[in-house]
C-alpha cells in the first residue's frame, strides 16, 4: 500500500510527464531514468506496516460499504415496484 500510495502522489503531482516516452500514443513510463533522477524517500519498517494497517483499514470500509450500496438497491428495485403498484400497503405502518 505504502509503495502504490507514494508512487500515486507522484503520479497525481505531473511527476510522471516528465517521465513519459513514446509516440504511438501510448504512454510508457522511462523507470530508469525515473529512479535515477527522483529522489524516493523510503520510510521505516515501522511506519510502513502502520501505513498498510490503516490503509487496510481503510480499503476494508470501502469494499463493505460498496456491498452495502448493492445490496441495498436490490432491496430499493425490488421494493419500489410494489410500492408504487399498490402490492404492498404501508399505510398502516405508524411512526
Amino acid at each position: 500500500m505504502y509503495v502504490y500510495h507514494y508512487w500515486q502522489y507522484f503520479y497525481n503531482k505531473g511527476i510522471f510527464f516528465n517521465f513519459e516516452n513514446g509516440t504511438t500514443g501510448i504512454k510508457n513510463l522511462d523507470l530508469n531514468g525515473f529512479i535515477e533522477t527522483q529522489p524516493i524517500n523510503i520510510a521505516p519498517d515501522n511506519l510502513v506496516i502502520k501505513f498498510d494497517t490503516l490503509c487496510q483499514s481503510i480499503y476494508s470500509a470501502i469494499y463493505a460499504n460498496g456491498m452495502e450500496n448493492e445490496r441495498l438497491s436490490l432491496l430499493r428495485d425490488t421494493l419500489l415496484p410494489k410500492l408504487l403498484s399498490g402490492e404492498i400497503d404501508i399505510s398502516n405502518i405508524g411512526y
